[in-house]
């Protein structure tokens, strides 16, 4: 399904209620915007997709989920620069929902953007409360800072 016809099916299937289902989408959804848009979508109809994709986060399938995170990641450079800091700040907040996530979360906005991802993280573990959730910060921003082993 690599037809620009396809991509409001797509879309949908974003809601199934099976998370297979969901994860599929999210994997052919990459396929339209991966390698530098094959596809020929639009701006528009790019930012749609990250944004459908982005409600994913939210999602009850810990699969689904990291497969958004993993999908943000992979086409950072659909996500608007105006945008920038909500995707990082929904990044960061389902990254502390669930051990599950950290690991994705953290990869996820080392990718999209190592300085301002540190730079939020930061800010965040300085303004956070509770003590558990400044741990799971600390461990993301050891990971976004973790130099690479090539």
């Amino acid at each position: 399904m690599r037809h620009k016809a396809s991509l409001p099916l797509l879309i949908d299937a974003l809601l199934d209620s099976d998370s297979n289902v969901r994860i599929q989408a999210i994997d052919s959804l990459s396929c339209y915007l991966g390698k530098g848009n094959p596809r020929g979508l639009n701006s528009e109809q790019c930012l749609r997709v990250v944004s459908a994709v982005d409600q994913c986060l939210d999602d009850k399938s810990s699969g689904v989920v990291i497969r958004a995170l993993a999908f943000l990641a992979q086409n950072k450079k659909h996500l608007s620069t105006d945008n920038l800091p909500h995707y990082l700040e929904r990044i960061i907040e389902r990254g502390c929902t669930k051990e599950d996530f950290l690991y994705s979360a953290a990869n996820a906005l080392r990718v999209i953007s190592l300085q301002q991802s540190a730079s939020l993280l930061i800010n965040t573990i300085e303004n956070q409360a509770g003590e558990q959730q400044q741990v799971m910060l600390l461990q993301m921003l050891a990971i976004v800072l973790k130099k690479p082993t090539n």
